[in-house]
């Protein structure tokens, strides 16, 4: 009996139900219970294709059970399993009769019961033991071969019965002799279904999660709109978890959102699907591409534009090069056996948004990275359906062989349609596809609690290139701040904007309050939007770090300090100080002579571990970022397990005096005007802490570094000629001098 759904309507425009832009969600797994292997079908009442829809999304939220999250990253396919309504048949053989529900060719037994004859050791004697009786299962229906009809209660012959000696010794033998013979004789049947195909919606890798909390969840959207031609009616939504122990929960939320679709996507076809079992790479017996052959693909009536979708993930290591879950590999996609288009196979994981983990998290590997979507790779092929009734797709690996080294064979788990679309609706529409910054959703980590600079990430809809698009936002409801942008965004393409800075003042010190930010776009190309039910989005935020005190900047350098490339950048982007060229295993101390208001701290690493990873710290050692008081208490310490980067946004407010004070203490600087380098004098104590600046008059900062010595040589010859202001800075208290380089 199929499982009875609820539909939930959420209305975004209007107030009529089913209105332009309206969305209706349809739950299709609700917290299921993802462990050992195993495959989770739930029949899903969808609409029923009458209406139009603009696009539809699926939302994948993971979860822990009450056992808690599994250790590992396994791989979690969702798939739509597709009636056809084409019917096929297998020939099958129905025997006319079976002994004990197996079939026998030729079957000799008695119609009583037969004895075996037994030595008994103990009282040196023979006895006769009674056979088991036997059930044959006869089957004589002409309308149903399969359907038994009699049976018969019989007993094993045609076999000796042995002759013993008082010792046991076997003397001679008889032949139980059968009474009856039967030849089994077979009706040919013709055994009808259904097709039914298996359509990967999506597919994700499982985090490291065996520490996470019972309460984590982790959602993950993908846009499924290429599957609207399938997704209508009763369907039956499949979860296939890979996973070898008790793992995670799953809830799956379709979201259909009323109107006209860009293009109309008028069918999708399954090019190739491996299943969980993937396909073995690198077997010199059986090649990769005798899954990956040639297939025959019909162009459908009305179809203007075509994509390929192809997603693979490698999986299995420790053979040759690692493959295929650590080796990058190409494929070649070819059409009517001419290569259009290669692709390398490969993801950067060291920007995860789940991060850190407790495993390799940060390893880059072959489509997919764990906690994360496996990339699925498009190409337009548009170009290559005119004026043909048909094409033919094959995809080539890059040659591979396999030493046989490794526990496991390497796989590549392949899912692959072709895609086709009628025209263009739209010739001018734009789209705000995802507010990636300020965003408190934890897909956007990476990026928040950010600054003053919002990112936004806008689709072209249209047919034509988007030029030009005001922008519109504010917090709250507060005043709202103009955009006009220009660039270039390409037909069906996305682009990530960056905004100019928003004032948000009024609400980062008001902790206990809502922060809302709110964006709408107007006038692509300054024209009016053909579809303008996607114009407006909204997300709440965190606030960053406050620091309202004089502090520090402290950064120790692990064993791998060239990895490493520091930036701290104001409200504007501007660079107001910056580190690299560091030693390793060494603690830079820098105070941070900054004004009131926003700022960014960027860490970069180019080995994509951080400063510190388990797996490498016997190699790298560890490093550490934090602020700090000038008493050197701990204001915040900074994630230092953080893959390839770090971001840290803070707000510095009502610093305690960074005081211009003589009494503090006076230097000299030596020569001036100066080239190369100086020398400073110093006749005055100064702490551990102390720090010399070096700034241009408008105040931006070009070098920071510890006051060491009383006499203490700088060097100056990567600053540009000019006026420029020293001070050093020391338990809220600056001194200053000019400094002129010529």
């Amino acid at each position: 009996m199929k499982k009875l759904l609820f539909w939930i309507a959420i209305i975004f425009m209007g107030n009529n139900i089913w209105a332009q832009g309206d969305t209706l969600v349809i739950n299709a797994h609700n917290e299921t219970h993802l462990n050992w292997y195993g495959r989770w079908d739930n029949w899903v009442d969808l609409p029923d294709g009458s209406n139009d829809y603009h696009k539809i999304l699926l939302d994948i939220t993971l979860g822990c059970p009450t056992g808690g999250c599994s250790e590992w990253d396994y791989t979690v396919k969702f798939e739509l399993l597709h009636n056809t309504h084409e019917l096929d048949s297998i020939l099958e053989l129905a025997p006319s009769f079976t002994v004990n529900n197996n079939v026998i060719d030729t079957f000799n037994f008695n119609l009583t019961p037969t004895f075996l004859t037994v030595f008994n050791e103990q009282t040196a004697s023979t006895e006769l033991v009674k056979n088991d009786s036997l059930w044959i299962q006869q089957f004589n229906s002409i309308e149903n071969p399969f359907q038994q009809t009699d049976s018969l209660k019989v007993w094993p012959a045609n076999y000796y019965n042995y002759e013993f000696s008082s010792n046991g010794t076997i003397l001679d033998s008889t032949l139980i002799v059968a009474d009856s013979t039967w030849v089994v004789e077979y009706a040919e049947v013709y055994n009808v279904y259904e097709i039914i195909l298996p359509f990967e919606l999506a597919r994700i890798m499982t985090p490291y999660a065996g520490n996470y909390s019972l309460n984590w969840k982790h959602t993950y959207t993908f846009d499924v709109t290429d599957f609207t031609s399938i997704l209508k009616d009763s369907v039956k939504v499949r979860v296939f978890y890979g996973g070898w122990q008790d793992g995670f929960t799953a809830s799956l939320d379709f979201k259909f959102i009323e109107g006209t679709p860009p293009r109309e996507a008028l069918s999708i076809e399954n090019i190739y699907s491996s299943g969980m079992g993937g396909f073995i790479y690198g077997n010199p017996e059986t090649s990769i591409e005798t899954f990956l052959n040639a297939k025959k693909m019909n162009i459908v009536e009305d179809a203007m534009f075509a994509k390929i979708r192809y997603t693979a993930s490698g999986h299995s290591f420790g053979g040759a090069e690692n493959c295929a879950e650590f080796c990058p590999k190409n494929y070649y996609l070819k059409i009517n056996e001419n290569v259009v288009d290669t692709q390398l196979i490969w993801k950067s994981c060291g920007i995860n948004a789940l991060y850190p983990q407790a495993g390799t998290w940060l390893y880059d590997r072959a489509g997919w990275c764990p906690g994360d979507k496996t990339d699925t790779y498009i190409h337009d092929i548009s170009n290559m359906i005119d004026n043909n009734d048909s094409i033919v797709i094959d995809v080539d690996m890059a040659p591979y062989t396999y030493d046989f080294n490794a526990g496991f064979h390497p796989i590549y788990i392949v899912e692959s349609q072709m895609v086709q679309y009628g025209p263009m609706n739209f010739i001018t529409e734009a789209s705000i596809e995802e507010i990636i910054a300020p965003n408190n959703d934890p897909r956007y980590s990476r990026n928040n609690p950010f600054g003053t600079r919002p990112l936004i990430k806008v689709k072209n809809n249209g047919s034509d290139d988007l030029l030009s698009l005001d922008f519109e936002y504010n917090i709250n409801g507060n005043e709202t701040q103009n955009y006009h942008w220009t660039g270039e965004i390409k037909s069906l393409e996305n682009a990530i904007i960056e905004l100019p800075s928003i004032d948000y003042e009024l609400t980062y010190d008001n902790q206990g309050e809502v922060r809302k930010f709110n964006i709408y776009i107007r006038n692509p190309n300054d024209k009016e939007d053909e579809w303008g039910y996607n114009n407006e989005s909204s997300s709440l935020f965190d606030a960053p770090s406050v620091y309202n005190e004089f502090f520090f900047l402290e950064l120790k350098t692990n064993k791998r300090p060239e990895e490493n490339y520091l930036e701290i950048r104001n409200a504007e982007g501007e660079v107001v100080f910056l580190r690299d060229n560091m030693l390793e295993s060494t603690r830079y101390r820098d105070t941070l002579n900054l004004d009131d208001g926003f700022y960014e701290l960027v860490l970069t690493d180019e080995g994509g571990d951080g400063l510190s990873f388990w797996a490498n710290n016997s190699i790298t050692g560890v490093g550490s970022i934090g602020f700090y008081r000038a008493q050197y208490d701990v204001i915040e310490q900074l994630q230092i397990d953080f893959g390839s980067i770090l971001y840290h946004c803070f707000y510095v407010e009502n610093t305690v005096g960074i005081i211009n004070n003589k009494a503090f203490g006076e230097f000299t600087i030596y020569p001036n005007p100066a080239k190369e380098s100086i020398n400073i004098n110093t006749n005055f104590n100064f702490s551990n802490s102390a720090t010399v600046c070096i700034a241009d008059v408008s105040g931006k900062i070009y070098l920071t570094t510890s006051l060491l010595d009383q006499n203490q040589e700088i060097l100056i010859n990567d600053l540009a000629k000019g006026v420029y202001i020293i001070s050093i800075i020391d338990n809220g208290f600056k001194s200053t001098q000019k400094l002129m380089i010529f």
